[in-house]
């Protein structure tokens, strides 16, 4: 259902280089079976929000040491 258009060369006419964070995690890791009874579910930490804080600072440092900023 990810129906976001793609960020690339190709569609910005620039090199791209893309960094994830992931921000939710499958249901199925809190099973010890790895099996999931009713609806897969995605969730995520309370604390997601100082999660997303914290790691666009420390991308964001990272670039600007790797480009000398």
């Amino acid at each position: 259902g990810n129906t976001r258009s793609e960020i690339s060369k190709k569609t910005l006419g620039i090199p791209v280089i893309a960094i994830g964070v992931p921000t939710v995690m499958d249901s199925r890791h809190f099973s010890s079976d790895g099996v999931i009874t009713g609806e897969p579910m995605f969730v995520s930490p309370r604390e997601i929000d100082g999660i997303v804080v914290s790691s666009a600072k420390i991308i964001g440092g990272a670039i600007n040491q790797a480009f000398g900023i």
